[in-house]
């Protein structure tokens, strides 16, 4: 399935990379694009619309499955949305003649680390916002020494409401135990993007040399 993607040009020259955008659940393909510019202006910007698109308005990667007060995810699901992802990424990876940085919110930050977690190869690095967990079982995961190499910032909100921050201390766990090396931050705040967070996520680029 190809996917709708914008694109908004790097903003000062000459361009580093491309950061690959994947939004949040009820969002869209431009809902973070502008954050590109707050991060590193020298960074080129794509954003990328989920498949499914939602009654209310907005699109979601996956499904949401009710269970007891809470929400679930099918697992089968999850992998067509990683599988999209993975192909549309792939896309952009070879036209540019290298990968992208990833960066996801929400459920599209749990994609993104899905589908680092699967190809590495594909990514510079990733950016996880606010993220649902990864869901690859380890037995699928890249090699322990080559995840290893990606740099992964990952921030959650310890006031956050629609993800609480078992989620981000899951995702992070997740990580670890795949062998990457997590820059782990947690800001006062809560299903959101604060200052402080584009803040470190700049000092991030900047000491990987993104």
């Amino acid at each position: 399935m190809a996917l709708y993607t914008i694109e908004r040009a790097a903003q000062q020259l000459p361009a580093t990379g491309t950061l690959v955008m994947l939004h949040g659940y009820g969002a869209s393909e431009d809902d973070l694009i502008s954050l590109g510019a707050a991060i590193d202006p020298r960074l080129a910007c794509v954003g990328i619309r989920a498949p499914l698109p939602l009654p209310w308005g907005g699109y979601a990667w996956y499904p949401l499955v009710p269970r007891g007060e809470g929400i679930d995810f099918n697992p089968d699901d999850v992998a067509e949305a990683v599988t999209t992802a993975t192909e549309a990424v792939a896309a952009i990876a070879k036209r540019d003649g290298r990968a992208p940085i990833l960066l996801g919110f929400s459920q599209g930050g749990g994609v993104a680390l899905s589908l680092a977690l699967l190809r590495p190869d594909l990514a510079r690095a990733v950016i996880s916002l606010s993220a649902v967990p990864p869901m690859i079982p380890l037995a699928q995961r890249a090699p322990r020494e080559t995840l290893a190499r990606l740099p992964i910032f990952a921030a959650h909100g310890t006031r956050d409401e629609i993800l609480p921050i078992v989620y981000g201390q899951t995702t992070r766990a997740t990580l670890e135990e795949s062998g990457c090396s997590v820059d782990w931050h947690t800001y006062s705040m809560g299903h959101e993007i604060c200052d402080d967070e584009l803040k470190d996520l700049r000092a991030f680029v900047a000491k990987h040399q993104l």
